[in-house]
């Protein structure tokens, strides 16, 4: 049973999956949506030790450490105890993406590929570059990442009981349908 707190963020999700309509089908919303909420979700995780691993990362490479060496080197400033390599290098976060929407294609892409390559095979799978251009020819990329779900914005730890049945299909077995 989905509680106000499910139908509100079910409800902004589907608001801004609605604004995708022109160059997208409502069977390919799923193509920027699943992106861009997996997107948002990392930025929220790392946001704590971003400055610090762009400056760690900054230092190594003008110490001329091995270009092999540095996502061993950069894990450790996230987490020491992390066995996957988690961190973004580039110096933007979602905010700073939104500051300059004239360059708003090139810089989400620079943030993607400054992701560590465990996080960056994620996207590469999800084929979100040509995504990102196709909103960009269409002008609705900045609007799509300025109108990001409001469930992934505060807390770095998800609730499985909160952000589950949202993208379920309800329990009569049919699925939310944009109108």
């Amino acid at each position: 049973m989905l509680t106000e707190t499910h139908r509100a963020i079910a409800g902004k999700i589907w608001e801004i999956a609605n604004r995708l309509r022109g160059p997208y089908r409502p069977p390919q919303y799923r193509l920027v949506m699943l992106p861009m909420v997996v997107l948002r979700r990392l930025d929220c995780v790392l946001e704590p030790t971003k400055d610090a691993v762009v400056a760690e990362y900054e230092r190594l490479v003008a110490a001329g450490t091995p270009e092999n060496a540095i996502p061993r080197l950069l894990t450790r400033v996230v987490d020491k105890g992390r066995k996957q390599p988690l961190y973004n290098t580039s110096p933007y976060t979602f905010q700073k993406l939104l500051g300059d929407s004239e360059n708003i294609a090139p810089n989400l892409v620079a943030y993607i590929n400054g992701f560590s390559n465990t996080a960056r095979r994620i996207f590469d799978s999800f084929n979100f570059s040509d995504q990102i251009e196709k909103l960009d020819a269409s002008n609705r990329l900045y609007g799509r990442c300025a109108r990001r779900p409001s469930a992934t914005r505060r807390s770095s730890k998800p609730h499985r009981r909160i952000v589950s049945p949202i993208f379920r299909p309800s329990s009569g077995g049919s699925s939310r349908t944009c109108s």
